[in-house]
């Protein structure tokens, strides 16, 4: 029998394979532990970067909502708020819970609108998007929007398929008549470098300035400056002392888009006048002809059809204090010395009575004579004096969906709006009182000779019933900027 015992290095050989085989699988749990945290964090990470975009998405949802019943109560809805909170102040105030999402994580909006009753110009709308993890901190995303109403009339000119300015030097600037009258150069009282013109057009020289002037921004539909052609005496500038040539490419635009939906009325009761040739219209004819009343408003409006209206030497006035629509199937030819349309409106010793005149025309339309004007007289005591009114207060609607011209001829001035997405507007001037003041949108836009177009600011803001649009957009990233509404949206 052996009963040798193993040697000493064989013991120790043994031992050192256990040491490194423990040293082996330390290092594997190790390994395997951080590869676990790892992992977890990985998982923690996508989980809360995935959360992050939900609380996005969820806070522009719950401006969606907001908008939509925003509109609703801009449309006169009496159920627009239905659901909400309204119970403080002014405001409107819901919370939308939107259950769970991938990892256990649970969704809750909180939405806050300013002026439920849309009395302001600003209002505006908060959502508080609330991710809550089910380990770990929650995490929120809040996002404010600043309405404003939406105008067909945010720029001087458009048009769809191009502009051109041509002949002895026509210009564009702005003024507001919510500041009373326009006031030429020298002074700067009521004269802005704020004309715009704008053509959605992507072909080449579409927005033709030549040698024009114009005084504010230009856009254009192409996506570099080929949709631009400004002569060597043209201008596009803010300073109303710039040479000739001066392009402010800071002011031009490109990709510039636009609706151009065709806006019509059809009332649900008007009187009829037939052709009208060579005869003053004095409107309302009959102070108990029928009217139609805005819901919305309560703006009592008296609404008349023709045929067509051919008025050489014969003028159609509107009484003042009164809201006239006139719908036209056919042509409108206002011409001869002192053919004219004049929109009356009175302050005598302070008591205002404006007039409005909508004219919704299917077919071509010249206004040459006297033009269009809205005249405001003013009485205090035994002085009188006249000044032009806002342009809003005279529109012409070209109501055609194929095609129709709309001439301002002669030395007829223009104080009006014209929408017309259909037609070929004209300008065609030359003498001292060829201004055209308001705002026009065509198919096309061509102004000639000394035609001097102002721009009124105050329509960026006219409201036809248009639905409430984005003005601006801000996320609160920082805690300063949350907790200037923390108050408000604490519900």
């Amino acid at each position: 029998m052996n009963t040798r015992r193993p040697s000493p290095s064989y013991r120790n050989e043994r031992g050192s394979v256990l040491i490194v085989a423990l040293l082996l699988a330390a290092i594997v749990a190790i390994c395997l532990t951080s590869y676990i945290q790892l992992s977890t964090q990985a998982t923690t990470m996508s989980y809360r970067s995935l959360y992050a975009g939900v609380a996005m998405n969820s806070a522009e949802s719950g401006l969606e909502q907001a908008m939509w019943s925003i509109n609703k109560k801009k449309a006169g809805s009496t159920t627009a708020w239905d659901g909400w909170d309204t119970t403080s102040g002014t405001t409107a105030r819901r919370t939308f819970s939107l259950g769970t999402v991938d990892g256990g994580g649970t969704v809750t909006v909180k939405v806050l609108v300013s002026d439920r009753n849309l009395s302001t110009t600003s209002p505006y709308a908060i959502a508080r998007a609330i991710v809550t993890p089910v380990r770990g901190d929650t995490i929120e995303k809040w996002i404010k929007i600043t309405l404003h109403q939406r105008s067909f009339f945010s720029n001087g000119l458009v048009a769809k398929k191009g502009i051109t300015f041509s002949g002895n030097n026509p210009s564009v600037d702005s003024y507001n008549s919510a500041n009373g009258i326009y006031t030429p150069s020298p002074s700067t009282v009521n004269r802005f470098p704020r004309g715009s013109a704008g053509s959605t057009s992507v072909v080449t020289d579409s927005l033709y300035v030549g040698n024009a002037d114009i005084f504010g921004p230009v856009s254009i539909g192409s996506s570099d400056y080929s949709a631009l052609k400004v002569g060597s005496q043209g201008k596009v500038t803010s300073d109303f002392n710039a040479a000739g040539g001066t392009i402010d490419y800071s002011l031009v635009s490109t990709g510039f888009t636009a609706s151009f939906d065709v806006y019509n009325y059809t009332p649900s009761t008007s009187t009829g006048l037939g052709t009208v040739k060579n005869t003053d219209l004095l409107l309302p004819v009959n102070l108990t002809d029928p009217t139609d009343t805005n819901s919305e408003t309560g703006v009592v409006t008296y609404y008349y059809t023709a045929s067509s209206i051919s008025n050489t030497n014969a003028k159609i006035t509107v009484r003042p204090g009164y809201n006239v629509a006139l719908i036209v199937s056919g042509s409108i030819d206002i011409g001869g010395s002192s053919g004219a349309i004049v929109v009356s409106s009175t302050n005598t010793n302070g008591v205002l009575l404006t007039s409005t005149l909508n004219i919704y025309a299917a077919g071509d339309v010249t206004i040459a004579g006297n033009g269009a004007t809205n005249s405001l007289t003013t009485t205090t005591g035994t002085t009188t004096t006249t000044t032009v009114n806002r342009p809003q207060d005279l529109m012409i609607w070209g109501t055609s969906t194929t095609s129709q011209t709309i001439k301002v001829a002669g030395n007829g001035e223009l104080s009006a709006v014209v929408y017309a997405p259909n037609a070929a507007i004209e300008a065609k001037g030359g003498g001292t009182s060829g201004s055209l003041y308001g705002a026009f949108v065509g198919n096309t836009v061509k102004m000639t000779g000394n035609d001097a177009f102002h721009y009124d600011e105050s329509l960026k803001d006219l409201d036809l019933g248009e639905p409430l649009g984005i003005d601006k957009w801000d996320e609160f990233v920082s805690a300063a900027d949350r907790t200037t509404y923390a108050s408000v949206m604490n519900f």
